[in-house]
């Protein structure tokens, strides 16, 4: 399971989701290959819990 993140406070996109299974940060990076498994994971049909608002 993963959860998106906010906004920063300047409205810049998030740079990380979070992994709540294994409790990690992952980086919006394309070549990381956790950040892969999130998206095969959205892929499949998944959907990460939103972001809270802060």
């Amino acid at each position: 399971m993963y959860k998106l993140q906010p906004n920063d406070w300047r409205g810049n996109p998030a740079q990380m989701i979070f992994d709540v299974t294994n409790s990690c940060w992952i980086p919006i990076d394309p070549d990381n290959t956790d950040y892969q498994a999130y998206l095969l994971w959205c892929e499949q049909g998944n959907t990460p819990l939103p972001a809270e608002n802060t």
